[in-house]
């Protein structure tokens, strides 16, 4: 069989457990009305509960949709980031895209992934990507400028397509021969990652080392995905936990930056887009309660913290 062009991985570090077990259901679903030359990989995480019944049943669900598929079980979890790299190694495909097990691709996805690559000098991109909040949460009313929290597309983000880094990694795509080179994602960094002393960033990390590489990363924000917020993300206190993880991962990034602004791509650090971050989200946070205030500030500090950290 012909190696599919664009293969979709899918981290699984879960288990059986709901909506994530739906959610799931719901992405593969969306993904059999993907255009032809698209396959899936599910890495599974075969240490959780309920492993081996999610496995089978996402084997059942794409063989009755008549998806291109298959399905790579680990154990000993090391990662998100390490399950990404053995998806990277064992593929055929020439773009490997990324979506987080519990993110749900608009139908257009697919085709938006693969049409922002039609520019040859294009190697990697970053997709657009909205939240999915649990009803009756203070997250609905958390600024826009803050959904980086919840690994969504924030306000100050590009309207159009332009080159970009700093994206994330629930909606992501590279060329496979690119992210070789570079020898894929930090296996020290992100979630489950042994040794990470609660970095997080692989994918900006690993935009970062592309782009001193002189690969180029764009945003598409017409390759959109719906990111399922969980309810426990919808308090102050994650709210300052967060932000000082993404500081201290962003210190990291910008150390990397000083080198690719010397190879001529650049990025703005991340205390300037901090501080804008801020100023927006005080002005989005007028009237929608203390709540949501509080919720700002304690991000901010946490931010602030992490970054000195670094």
């Amino acid at each position: 069989m012909k190696p599919a062009e664009l293969e979709v991985v899918v981290v699984v570090g879960r288990g059986w457990r709901q909506p994530y077990a739906w959610l799931l259901e719901k992405q593969l679903r969306v993904l059999s009305e993907a255009p032809r030359g698209v396959g899936v990989a599910y890495v599974v995480s075969m240490d959780k509960p309920g492993a081996e019944r999610l496995a089978r049943s996402l084997e059942d669900l794409a063989v009755r949709l008549g998806v291109r598929h298959r399905i790579i079980k680990v154990r000993g979890d090391r990662g998100a980031s390490h399950s990404r790299n053995l998806a990277i190694a064992s593929s055929k495909a020439g773009i490997l895209a990324f979506i987080d097990d519990d993110v749900v691709p608009s139908p257009q996805w697919a085709a938006g992934i693969m049409e922002a690559f039609k520019p040859g000098w294009v190697d990697g991109v970053f997709g657009a990507v909205e939240p999915l909040f649990p009803r009756d949460t203070l997250c609905s009313r958390v600024p826009r400028s803050l959904y980086w929290l919840f690994s969504c597309t924030p306000s100050y983000a590009p309207p159009r397509r332009t080159l970009f880094y700093r994206g994330f990694g629930a909606n992501m795509a590279f060329r496979r021969k690119a992210l070789l080179e570079v020898g894929g994602f930090r296996t020290d960094l992100g979630v489950g990652a042994r040794h990470s002393k609660g970095l997080l960033g692989e994918e900006a990390e690993l935009a970062a080392r592309l782009c001193v590489k002189g690969y180029r990363v764009i945003y598409a924000p017409g390759a959109k995905a719906y990111h399922y917020v969980d309810p426990s993300r919808c308090t102050p206190i994650y709210a300052a936990t967060r932000a000082y993880r993404v500081g201290r991962t962003n210190r990291l990034v910008d150390r990397i930056y000083r080198q690719a602004r010397s190879s001529g791509c650049g990025s703005s650090s991340s205390i300037n887009v901090g501080v804008r971050a801020v100023a927006r989200g005080l002005l989005e946070a007028a009237g929608r309660g203390l709540g949501a205030l509080s919720y700002l500030l304690l991000a901010s500090i946490g931010f602030l913290a992490g970054y000195a950290a670094g």
